[in-house]
């Protein structure tokens, strides 16, 4: 079964999104993959790691750790992404909360992050859990 631009219970996020990160009213440029063993990975707008979480109903968590590292490329800290999504067809757009880290573990700053995302053509729109791709 397939739907186009509708939510759809018991989607998953599988595959490579192009996402719109804003922060503080300043929005850049974002890829994440999602894969079915549930990693997720941040692939631009900086290199992270973690997991997703299905919620049902369309709903998805993820925790994503991106380093960070200072011009001589020593560890400076991290980033710690939290966000909670709702799948609609081939988009998603999620909301939490990103929390800067130092290289002791200290937190720095939480910044409210909003998430809009779009499945790359080709390269995984979400899927159901049947396995039958959502357009």
């Amino acid at each position: 079964m397939t739907h186009r631009g509708q939510e759809c219970a018991g989607a998953r996020p599988l595959g490579r999104w192009n996402a719109e990160v804003e922060r503080r009213g300043r929005w850049t440029a974002s890829v994440f993959h999602f894969a079915a063993d549930g990693t997720a990975l941040l692939l631009e707008g900086g290199p992270g790691e973690g997991r997703w979480t299905d919620l049902g109903a369309g709903r998805f968590a993820f925790r994503v750790v991106e380093p960070l590292y200072g011009h001589d490329g020593r560890g400076t800290g991290r980033v710690v992404i939290e966000q909670t999504a709702v799948l609609a067809g081939p988009s998603f757009t999620s909301t939490g909360l990103s929390t800067v880290h130092d290289d002791r573990g200290r937190v720095l700053r939480r910044l409210r992050v909003r998430i809009t995302a779009t499945a790359v053509s080709g390269g995984g729109a979400a899927e159901s859990v049947a396995g039958a791709a959502v357009e």
